[in-house]
């Protein structure tokens, strides 16, 4: 459903993703590990197309993703939605208006129709009845599962997730997890998670990747990856502030 053939992508000089090559089968959630800064919502901006790698192709459903050919982006856009790190909810509109957004925007429904589309995506992250409220009322996990109603409303095939997690208490997180789950397994759909959770990471991926300078250093179940060997993978996964992913930064701060 989505693939990496070679990908390259960098900022000002600096290579952010180095001949990045990685498959996601249809129906598979695939989560991405990795430190701040190692290309994780890179890989998410890519997918989606509002960002175009410097080298490489990034295909979605078995087309090229190109950001500069409307056929391409519109191909994207009926299969692809995002649930960003903070929601992006518009603080000015109401829950039914936020979640509904694009239908009232761009489709020939009729008001009826969207609302009853807005509750019955709104029942799926178990928040029925919020309609009327507006981004303010609502606490940061409801916020998020606002925030995954409208990136389901429209009935996407793929469905991206930016820290999905960030910011939440360990209960609300858990809860998270479960609609990622529940959501995908209900709409079929095919999932890329980025996260430093590894608690999460954990209970929703059918496959881990990690990125580290760039570069994809391993894939595999979460069985496996809690099996690795690599110090890179094993530092990351256990938390711990010593090992390779880190000697450089402690040098220069001894230095």
């Amino acid at each position: 459903m989505i693939e990496f053939r070679g990908v390259w992508k960098g900022f000002e000089g600096k290579s952010v993703l180095r001949d990045v090559s990685f498959r996601v089968e249809r129906g598979e959630t695939r989560v991405i590990i990795g430190q701040s800064g190692q290309g994780k919502s890179v890989t998410l901006k890519l997918i989606c197309g509002l960002m175009e790698a410097d080298q490489g192709t990034v295909l979605v459903d078995g087309r090229v993703v190109n950001p500069h050919s409307r056929e391409s982006i519109a191909h994207v856009r009926e299969r692809v939605n995002m649930l960003f790190q903070f929601g992006a909810l518009f603080d000015s509109l109401s829950v039914r208006e936020n979640v509904g957004f694009t239908l009232f925007e761009k489709s020939s429904l009729s008001r009826a129709e969207i609302n009853r589309r807005v509750a019955e995506c709104l029942a799926m992250v178990n928040l029925s009845g919020t309609e009327h409220l507006f981004p303010a009322d609502l606490s940061g996990g409801m916020k998020k599962r606002v925030g995954l109603a409208r990136a389901l409303i429209c009935h996407p095939t793929i469905m991206l997730y930016d820290e999905p997690n960030s910011g939440l208490d360990p209960v609300t997180s858990d809860l998270i997890n479960d609609l990622i789950n529940s959501t995908s397994r209900r709409l079929a759909m095919t999932s890329v998670v980025v996260t430093h959770d590894m608690a999460s990471a954990y209970k929703v991926a059918d496959r881990i990747s990690m990125l580290d300078a760039g570069e994809l250093i391993a894939t595999g179940t979460p069985e496996e990856i809690r099996a690795s060997v690599d110090p890179r993978v094993r530092q990351f996964i256990e938390g711990r502030a010593e090992g390779p992913l880190t000697s450089g930064l402690r040098a220069a701060t001894v230095e």
